[in-house]
């Protein structure tokens, strides 16, 4: 792999997401003609910016993304910093998603 498409193609470990710059929007009633451009590159439904994220669904204002089976949302044109998504729902050591209190 060329160190031109690694700086792109990073991928997401310890549900840590890496930064994201969000620069274009585009939402139509024709789902196929729907995109996000996130660090430069343009992505549709279905499509995988980074290892281990998939772009779920493109809605009028924001768009879902899974994670490693979980949820993230981010609103419209609203840039990633980078880190952990849903550390104040999850805790440090449950891995399988069903760790007992």
């Amino acid at each position: 792999s060329s160190a031109a498409s690694d700086v792109y193609k990073r991928q997401i470990s310890n549900g840590e997401i890496p930064p994201l710059a969000y620069s274009a929007h585009v939402y139509t009633s024709d789902d196929t003609k729907r995109s996000i451009t996130l660090n430069g590159l343009q992505f549709r439904e279905g499509d995988s910016p980074i290892e281990g994220l998939t772009i779920e669904q493109i809605q009028q204002d924001m768009t879902i993304f899974s994670v490693e089976g979980e949820v993230f949302i981010l609103e419209a044109l609203e840039d990633w910093p980078g880190g952990k998504f849903n550390e104040n729902e999850r805790s440090a050591d449950d891995e399988s998603g069903n760790a007992t209190p």
